[in-house]
């Protein structure tokens, strides 16, 4: 990756344009070579960002400006070893969560294959980030209920297109589930 921040504020207007975040929703972040990670400061939105918006912080640091999210994204780097991790609020994936139970499984051929079953988090935001980052050991895609989505991956295209892919199982998901109903 020659440019991290440029790659950053792409997928991040990425992730807007396709409505998997609005308003000053959502978080993204990806490692540096150096071992520490870039990731989107607090309250920006991340439809605008630009490569002031981002700032680099070790992965065992808290750093003010950083992302509220900045905890489960270290804990994700910690537990799976990616290289980028991008949380959103895709509006399917999040209808699911509040009726999946502890795992969505996709119900649509490539889901299953290219994302198999998704854990799905409950409790206050505050304190998941440990559980997040412990199933992302297994598992690429994790939801937390009524909140969003966590995709970690090798690189921040490679979550972008993991999340497009989760959004439409979830989509196919609701819709199986209407089209079933007597």
């Amino acid at each position: 990756m020659e440019d991290p921040a440029a790659e950053v504020v792409r997928w991040a207007r990425m992730l807007y344009l396709r409505g998997y975040v609005v308003g000053l929703g959502g978080n993204i972040s990806v490692k540096l070579p150096d071992g520490r990670i870039l990731i989107k400061k607090r309250g920006r939105p991340m439809g605008f960002l630009t490569k002031d918006d981002l700032i680099p912080v070790g992965i065992d640091e808290e750093h003010p400006e950083a992302s509220i999210d900045l905890r489960i994204h270290q804990e994700i780097y910690r537990n799976s070893g990616c290289g980028a991790v991008v949380h959103a609020h895709p509006p399917f994936l999040i209808a699911v969560s509040e009726v999946a139970g502890s795992v969505f499984r996709p119900p649509d051929l490539e889901g299953r294959y290219y994302i198999g079953e998704v854990p799905v988090v409950r409790g206050e935001h505050s304190t998941v980030h440990g559980e997040i980052g412990r199933l992302s050991r297994r598992h690429r895609v994790v939801l937390e209920a009524g909140h969003g989505v966590y995709v970690r991956g090798a690189s921040l295209e490679e979550c972008f297109h993991v999340l497009e892919m989760a959004e439409l199982s979830a989509k196919v998901s609701l819709l199986l589930t209407l089209l079933r109903r007597p």
